[in-house]
């Protein structure tokens, strides 16, 4: 008898306690409902104070939604300062693919970044069509996608460029050697450079692999850096040199390493004297636009 009862007690209070659980898991299911309708929420009402059309607004929704809730992405210090109606060079550390996509939510305003052509293929290729990303070649001058940026910088619009050209795995090396596009483009555009650095973002071989795997990122903005003494001086490769080692030591002490010397790597792109007769075009004759060129400037 004292074992039946000894067995009922016991019986009992686990029936009690799965009793506590099952009365606890609506309680669990309305916290996660309440999270993720307070997500929504708040991503709608950033997507309304956007400066873009609706198809831009809600790959924006949705980029937002993975780098703020699922990365936990924060700026650190001043926001990205873009001056409204001005065009400017966004320039970045690269680590990973998806530096982009933490910066377009700093701003209300499209940054059109240069991307590589090989991957505006399939579902990839779509999303960065609506990011109104610009398709580049890696091999030699791709004249088109520059003539592209270019037309973007002059009507007052945000270019994103990674001076490194490519993505750097080396964890003990900073930053890669500079390349000179990022120079070229504002000084010919004569347009202000941002410089950003991005941190916790770990890098993945598979392209969709950081999209389930939370991280904890910090971005980090500079001042725009103001080259105009350097104007007219676009074809000098001493002086795409100069600019491009100071933007990339501007980066590198928004890492924390005030003292990194960088290097620069590459040649002067050639493509210097045409893009040179395109803006004296455009400074004298503002509101003509050659057929051809406008043509090419149109984005895929």
């Amino acid at each position: 008898m004292e074992m039946l009862e000894m067995q009922g007690n016991i019986l009992g209070t686990t029936g009690a306690a799965f009793g506590t659980e099952a009365s606890l898991y609506p309680v669990y299911r309305i916290f996660l409902i309440g999270l993720v309708m307070i997500a929504i929420i708040s991503t709608f009402c950033h997507m309304c104070r956007l400066r873009m059309g609706w198809p831009q607004r809600l790959w924006w929704g949705v980029n937002y939604l993975i780098v703020r809730w699922l990365w936990r992405a924060t700026s650190v210090g001043a926001p990205l300062p873009l001056e409204s109606g001005r065009g400017a060079v966004v320039t970045c550390n690269h680590s990973c693919r998806f530096e982009p996509m933490l910066i377009e939510t700093a701003t209300n305003r499209v940054v059109h970044w240069m991307t590589a052509m090989e991957y505006f293929k399939g579902v990839a290729g779509f999303f960065l069509g609506l990011a109104q990303t610009i398709p580049t070649s890696r091999g030699g001058v791709d004249t088109r996608a520059t003539k592209i940026a270019m037309r973007h910088l002059q009507n007052g619009d945000a270019l994103g460029i990674f001076p490194e050209g490519r993505i750097n795995i080396d964890k003990e090396q900073l930053l890669l050697p500079g390349k000179l596009g990022a120079a070229m483009m504002a000084l010919i555009a004569r347009v202000p450079v941002i410089p950003c650095y991005i941190r916790g973002l770990p890098y993945e071989e598979k392209i969709f692999a950081l999209f389930v795997r939370p991280a904890r990122i910090e971005m980090v903005f500079g001042k725009p850096i103001d080259f105009s003494e350097f104007y007219g001086q676009e074809t000098n490769r001493e002086v795409l040199g100069i600019v491009t080692k100071r933007i990339m030591k501007e980066i590198a002490a928004l890492a924390g390493h005030p003292e990194f010397e960088p290097q620069v790597s590459g040649r002067a792109p050639r493509a210097n004297s045409r893009l040179m007769r395109q803006r004296t075009h455009t400074e004298t004759a503002p509101n003509t636009i050659d057929t051809q060129t406008a043509s090419d400037a149109k984005c895929p």
